[in-house]
């Protein structure tokens, strides 16, 4: 039974990591580790972007409930209007129309290339929010985990 949760997890994890799709693969693992640290404590995350971005925190629960975006989609999109200056609400709908083809898709659209040094800005802020390590990995590796305290 342990076997299969062990699978089941180790595949959502592995999906979740290819459905990002930046073209950076550090990117990627930055994102996924920002949702997967702030999984069981996603209103509390909301509500410090909101501080460290300075923008109002309803704006944010709005975004996350009618898009369904995690903390890593809403810290890039924050990133994304603070190193471009493009207006949330269009950063928004670029998300929305094109997040299924991944992050590099909404990039794109968006005007910011790869090679730019929009995209750098763009990653270093994006560092900055990041955990340190790869705990997302590190939850599936076996020889990593801790014992319980008990």
């Amino acid at each position: 039974m342990m076997k299969y949760l062990w699978l089941s997890i180790a595949f959502f994890s592995l999906a979740y990591a290819n459905e990002i799709k930046s073209g950076d693969q550090q990117l990627d693992r930055w994102l996924v580790n920002i949702d997967f640290v702030h999984q069981d404590n996603r209103t509390e995350a909301i509500e410090k972007l909101a501080k460290r971005f300075k923008i109002k925190s309803s704006v944010l629960f709005e975004t996350n409930d009618h898009l369904e975006l995690g903390v890593a989609d809403l810290t890039l999109v924050l990133a994304i209007e603070k190193v471009t200056m493009t207006e949330y609400g269009n950063i928004v709908e670029a998300f929305r129309r094109y997040r299924a083809s991944g992050v590099k898709a909404v990039l794109q659209n968006l005007g910011v290339e790869p090679t730019s040094l929009s995209f750098t800005e763009i990653k270093s802020i994006i560092q900055t929010h990041a955990p340190e390590g790869d705990p997302e990995a590190d939850s599936r590796n076996r020889f990593k985990m801790q014992p319980k305290k008990g």
